[in-house]
């Protein structure tokens, strides 16, 4: 606004016009048009000419600061004087429109004709007394086809040169800009990540070896590093002692060793010789001084704050314990081990090692930076191997052999002069991009250390990289993910590992002369850094140089943009001023989907680690499962929940496409409607638990295991909130996904199944399995016949019948397949062994479908699990319990399987037992598993801390809910108890907690009329029994059909369950109907033609095909007229698979994004960030509706 009033003075000047009621803008230059304001106040109307050609007229309402008199304004008035607030504006024989500013939704425009329109303005008495109302017009025709230029590169890039804009040959006008706009889409990004490990060059010192992500070049290599001085920055706060030692020719001298750290931990306290001189003693200091003394000859040392590598740099120091005395400063001795030295190692085993180097002319100097000035840093001065061919002809092989990537005591003997060199430990990050993974998964660094403390840099599968991953050729690294332990830092090897790689993961070079250096190498034992400032903003230094080279600018400049409306704030991240990788990778997400779709940025950035800890949401439990755990009420973190609403999507307030906020009738006016309250904040809160890091992995910058800043967050479902989540709108989050009851039988067998490839290790990552079943001999997996249609399947994606499999990632089902011999006994799997050498697994991952909350008692049977735990489940879900059988007795039921953890339907379970006398499915006490063939029905009953296994029983079950006095519910499962009367006191069964009386898991429904059973009001109905302020009532469940015809599209937004695709189906089960129309086709039960709850529709719904069930279900409480809408959960109450977690997730996601405040809000803030801080109405609404359509077409 400053810069607009700034050129409107310049070039105006201010005049009063006759009243009038028909108004004409001034010319360019001409005296601004005063509107003539009644003294009555209220709204006037004005019929006020268009602008006219390569000219914008404002209607500005000029108001005088305290002090100062409005009939003093002019054209050459100070902006310190009077306030300028733009009421509407008309720009290049366009209507008149609103713009952003206090009136931009009091503004009223109408009438528009081929001349002029009406606009109607708010007057207020008491307000506008010390204002005026004028017309202002100014020009905008550029000069020549250079400033046009300049003006859009301006705004595509980071700031054009003169000859960017005198060599455009991209074209001339419109066609000119949409050429440039197509080659700058066509251009590869510039990652920031990739940029800046190319340049990364920093050393691996010491006790940080076995810290480290990273593994050391290995010192006989080109541009290995190595050091002629003995005290490096690393060494800072460490003890180090001074002895004498006779020397054969040089008599007595003093020999100094710094104590190694990580033996320390050991209890080996291992010295490690760095030097020998013929003194010790502070520079220029003279030890004879009364004092001074302390500081000199032998004794027991520590290092002080600041350092300066380099012969002769300064060393700081006091004797050791003595925190009483100052510290003082000594020059860094240069290397000089003597034989006597060597030879004191070996008789004490020391672990000192020495090396031939070539002559000191094939070393170049590599010069230190100044990291810090009080105290003085000075720090990375090295010498650099130039030989390229020396490791092949002078290096010994014993390096490898015995040290095993562990050079912490390696000292190099150059040429023929003998001069020592300590290895410098020059660090080596190899390429694992997600189009060029490790073909092994990193498994050679596995080694790079005796105990390997280092992690494979293999990344476990995720939605970033998925389609790019293989099976290792040979032995390959096992993420730690996946391995024996889930939290370990080190990992097995096994042939035929998948391995994934990571976005921008490149290799290092080492011969780049503009270097990066990395945090994890100037870490010290105390934790701390000495370079509080100095990493944090290499970032920004990337980021800057990225701008200023990168030739992909319009991509770095929408990125820009991005990482302004979905921002890190460095200072909420632990090390944020030590780390830039984690960073630099965060802001690639921007750079990589800058030409794609806001839906794939909202989705990588919700699961990206950093975000996950500056709001806090990382390792956020659902409430349920922190009760469980440790016993403790809890509530999800909220930060998030808020945030990506509040300024990532749809923001505080409903908006109409042109950016104005819709207003509502309020006793005192018009009212903004607010886009969500608190209360859906906590709701959507839940659908953010479960998410943690992956655990740590190698080759990035690096230090702590439990923190992966690189990679997607993982979900564990066991820790996700499983209750109904409602949505922004009254509805939930799961509409229009079909039913899991509705999916057909077979559903791993039809069109929408999924499967993910494992590998060799058969370990499910979407379902939840027990810490030790990876490889466990005793587990058994489902094994395909090379008959089976889904062998082919999985083996041949592309169709072929022959040669070698060719495993893909993830195989989509396309057609609907014939079962094959054991499989056709089968209701589900979970994980199918395809091939034998090695064997190869995939997992299978079921459509996602929802569940009702409440179901009718006839449609439930009670489950169990060992743990005396019972609840409710609808009879036809085929993966929520296992099968038993009863023999003459109940106090032990038999549990057979076709492989571990089988699910099966309630009716499936019945035809497994035969029903003879006692035998069949019954209420059972405690479940057998025989040996050796149904040992693998779930491991030998061993079950996990967090997590249950049920079977069916023959009971029945009914479901309540418990109404509170805000009208929220929560789910109360009844089963039958009579197997208590037989059980002993401490055996006794109990209702799952999650939906037992006392459970406190409330969510919103949405009752008709708004009116629901209370303590106010008795619970309205005997049906409800008041308990502790809160209504405890029977209920039943009802079915209503929506549509006797088919409806307008418009109105199907009134389905909200969905049904399975049509195509899944079996053949001839359901027949189109001839009254579908072009957009709503209609599908009948083959045979029937009345519209009924069966009926299918099927639509177009945020950019996907679905189908839609003709009924809503409603939930009656028992005896009254209260009645709410059924909620659907994607998540199992009986199992919260990580794979439904994801669905939800997604679907959460989906909700936000299609929200239709979304486009215009997200479109409002790119316009913002491309230079218009006061966008038209119009500009809005197109970019409003590009953002939506996903594209653009401007032709004139």
């Amino acid at each position: 606004m400053r810069q607009l009033l700034s050129f409107l003075y310049g070039s105006l000047l201010f005049a009063v016009c006759q009243a009038q009621e028909e108004y004409t803008c001034p010319a360019i230059g001409g005296e601004p048009v005063e509107i003539t304001i009644p003294a009555s106040g209220g709204k006037i109307s004005l019929e006020i000419a268009k602008s006219k050609k390569n000219t914008v007229c404002n209607l500005f309402r000029v108001v005088a600061k305290e002090g100062k008199d409005i009939d003093n304004f002019s054209g050459n008035s100070s902006n310190d004087n009077f306030i300028l607030e733009p009421v509407a504006r008309s720009f290049h024989k366009k209507p008149w429109q609103q713009v952003k500013g206090p009136y931009a939704n009091q503004v009223q425009i109408s009438n528009c004709n081929t001349t002029q329109c009406t606009v109607r303005i708010p007057v207020r008495e008491s307000v506008d007394v010390d204002s005026k109302y004028v017309l202002v017009t100014s020009g905008h025709t550029l000069k020549n086809v250079n400033e046009e230029r300049a003006r859009f590169l301006t705004l595509t890039t980071f700031g054009p040169t003169m000859t960017d804009i005198t060599d455009w040959d991209h074209g001339d006008g419109l066609t000119g800009f949409a050429n440039y706009l197509e080659k700058q889409i066509a251009m590869p990004a510039t990652l920031h990540r990739e940029y800046w490990r190319k340049h990364m060059d920093y050393a691996i010192r010491n006790e940080h070896i076995r810290e480290s992500t990273q593994v050391p070049m290995h010192p006989c290599n080109q541009y290995s590093r190595w050091r002629d001085y003995s005290f490096t920055a690393g060494d800072y706060g460490k003890e180090f002692k001074v002895e004498a030692i006779q020397v054969d020719g040089a008599g007595e001298m003093l020999m100094i060793s710094v104590l190694d750290a990580d033996t320390v931990r050991s209890g080996l306290n291992y010295y490690e010789p760095r030097t020998v001189n013929a003194t010790f003693q502070p520079f220029d200091d003279d030890c004879t001084v009364p004092g001074k003394e302390d500081y000199c000859g032998t004794g027991e040392y520590q290092t002080c704050y600041g350092f300066s590598e380099g012969i002769g740099g300064n060393i700081n120091y006091r004797p050791k314990d003595r925190l009483d005395l100052g510290c003082r400063n000594m020059r860094n001795p240069k290397i000089f081990l003597p034989a006597e030295v060597w030879s004191q190692n070996t008789a004490n085993g020391g672990h000192m090692v020495a090396v031939g180097l070539p002559a000191k002319d094939k070393f170049e100097e590599m010069p230190g930076v100044i990291a810090e000035l009080r105290p003085y840093w000075f720090v990375g001065q090295s010498l650099r191997m130039t030989v390229d061919n020396w490791s092949a002809v002078q290096c010994p092989a014993l390096l490898d052999e015995n040290l095993k990537w562990d050079f912490r005591y390696l000292t190099g003997f150059v040429g023929e002069t003998g001069e020592q060199l300590h290895y410098d430990g020059y660090a080596v990050i190899l390429e694992n991009t997600v189009e060029n993974p490790f073909s092994d998964g990193g498994l050679f660094k596995e080694g790079y250390s005796s105990n390997g403390y280092l992690p494979c840099a293999n990344s476990v599968m995720d939605f970033t990289n998925m389609d790019s991953c293989v099976l290792s050729p040979g032995d390959g690294c096992v993420p730690v993910e996946i391995s024996v332990d889930r939290w370990a830092i080190t990992n097995e090897a096994k042939e035929g590992v998948l391995v994934c790689g990571s976005h921008g993961e490149v290799a290092n070079n080492p011969g780049f002369e503009d270097k990066y250096d990395n945090n994890m190498f100037r870490m010290f034992d105390t934790g701390r850094s000495v370079f509080f400032n100095g990493f944090g903003q290499q970032k920004g230094s990337v980021w800057a140089q990225i701008a200023l080279e990168a030739d992909d600018q319009l991509r770095q400049r929408i990125a820009w943009a991005f990482s302004q409306i979905l921002v890190i704030t460095p200072y909420q991240i632990d090390e944020s001023q030590e780390l830039s990788e984690c960073f630099l990778n965060y802001h690639d997400i921007f750079v990589r989907n800058a030409f794609g779709n806001y839906r794939d940025i909202l989705k990588e950035v919700a699961y990206s680690p950093m975000m996950g800890e500056m709001l806090s949401y990382q390792e956020s439990r659902s409430g349920a499962y922190v009760e469980r755990v440790e016993e403790r009420v809890s509530r999800p973190d909220e930060n998030f929940a808020r945030e990506i609403m509040q300024l990532f999507t749809i923001g505080v307030n409903r908006l109409k496409i042109d950016g104005s906020e819709m207003k509502v009738k309020t006793d005192d006016g018009r009212s903004s409607i607010p886009t969500y309250d608190n209360s859906d904040i906590q709701n959507f809160a839940r659908a953010w638990t479960g998410l943690r890091r992956h655990a740590r992995r190698g080759n990035f910058e690096g230090r702590w295991a439990d923190r992966n800043r690189i990679n997607p967050m993982v979900v564990e479902g066991a820790r996700r909130d499983q209750f109904p989540k409602m949505d922004l709108f009254k509805n939930y989050i799961g509409d229009g996904y079909p039913e899991c009851t509705d999916l057909p039988e077979k559903q791993y067998l039809r069109i929408g199944a999924t499967y993910r490839l494992l590998g060799s290790h058969n370990f499910a990552l979407m379902h939840f399995e027990e810490w030790n079943w990876p490889n466990n001999v005793n587990l058994l997996r489902l094994s395909l016949n090379t008959t089976s249609a889904l062998y082919q399947e999985l083996c041949h994606p592309d169709g072929s019948e022959s040669g070698p499999c060719d495993f893909k990632p993830q195989v989509h089902i396309s057609s609907n397949l014939a079962c094959d011999k054991n499989e056709c006994n089968l209701d589900t799997v979970r994980v199918v062994q395809v091939g034998e050498d090695p064997p190869v697994y995939y997992e299978y991952l079921k459509p996602a479908c929802v569940e009702f909350a409440f179901e009718n008692s006839k449609k439930l049977k009670k489950i169990a699990d060992r743990r005396d735990n019972a609840m409710c489940v609808n009879k036809k879900i085929n993966d929520a319990a296992m099968p038993v059988c009863c023999g003459a007795s109940t106090t032990w039921v038999t549990s057979e399987c076709n492989y571990s953890m089988e699910r099966v339907s309630y009716k499936t379970n019945e035809e497994r037992c035969p029903v003879d006398g006692n035998i069949g499915v019954c209420s059972w006490q405690n479940v057998h598993f025989p040996n050796p063939q149904g040992q693998h029905c779930n491991f030998n009953g061993v079950y996990e801390e967090n997590y249950r296994t049920f079977h069916w029983t023959n009971e029945t079950c009914s479901i309540q809910a418990r109404v509170t006095k805000e009208g929220t519910v929560a789910i109360v499962h009844d089963p039958n108890m009579d197997i208590n009367s037989v059980l002993a006191e401490d055996n006794q069964q109990k209702v799952m907690h999650l939906v037992n009386s006392t459970n406190i898991n409330f969510f919103k429904v949405n009752w008709k009329g708004g009116e629901h059973p209370s303590a106010e009001n008795n619970c309205g109905t005997a049906e409800c029994e008041l308990v502790d302020d809160e209504c405890l009532c029977a209920v039943s469940v009802k079915r209503r059909r929506l549509f006797k015809t088919v409806p307008p599209l418009k109105f199907t937004e009134y389905l909200v369950h969905g049904a399975p695709d049509i195509a899944a189906l079996d053949d001839g089960k359901y027949t189109k109907s001839a009254d579908s129309t072009d957009d709503v086709d209609v599908y009948h039960k083959t045979g029937k033609t009345e519209y009924g709850t069966s009926t299918i529709f099927s639509v177009v719904r945020n950019e996907k095909r679905i189908f839609l069930k003709n009924y809503i279900s409603r939930v009656i409480i028992a005896g009254s007229t209260y009645e709410f809408r059924n909620p659907v959960s994607m998540m199992s109450l009986v199992n919260p698979e990580t794979r439904d977690a994801h669905y939800e997730t997604d679907a959460v996601l989906d909700h936000y994004f299609y929200h239709p405040n979304t486009p215009t809000f997200i479109a409002m803030r790119l316009i913002e960030r491309f230079g218009n801080s006061n966008p038209s109405p119009r500009y809005i609404t197109a970019v409003s509706k590009s953002f939506t359509s996903g594209k653009y077409v401007k032709t004139k």
